[in-house]
């Protein structure tokens, strides 16, 4: 005869393996569970990640577009100052060269005549 428990349903042997067994599925469970509350914390932080990432991205998206219409306004107004200087060298050159003209004809004893309106 097998000895029983106090029950007295299972031999002692089999109810410490069933007991053994339920004991290890409970293990396994809990060590199932750990391993998915990591991969949640895990998938939580690569999503964070992502989305800061994105940010980021769109910040530096913003703040590259800022830069750029800065460098196209100075580009703009440096062109138009460049043109104003250009345009001043020019009537400064075309002034000149009436005053250089006009000492020509006056050493040769011709008159230049300046119409007044």
């Amino acid at each position: 005869m097998s000895h029983t428990d106090e029950e007295g349903c299972l031999p002692r042997k089999e109810r410490r393996q069933q007991e053994s067994h339920v004991d290890d599925n409970m293990k396994r469970e809990a060590e199932i569970n750990d391993y998915l509350n990591r991969l949640e914390r895990w998938d939580k932080m690569m999503k964070n990640n992502i989305s800061l990432q994105e940010m980021q991205a769109s910040a530096q998206q913003k703040i590259y577009s800022r830069q750029i219409s800065r460098i196209n306004e100075e580009l703009k107004l440096a062109s138009r100052a460049l043109l104003i200087v250009r345009q001043a060298a020019m009537k400064e050159l075309v002034q000149y060269d009436h005053q250089q003209h006009v000492k020509e004809l006056e050493m040769k004893g011709k008159i230049f005549y300046k119409e007044r309106i």
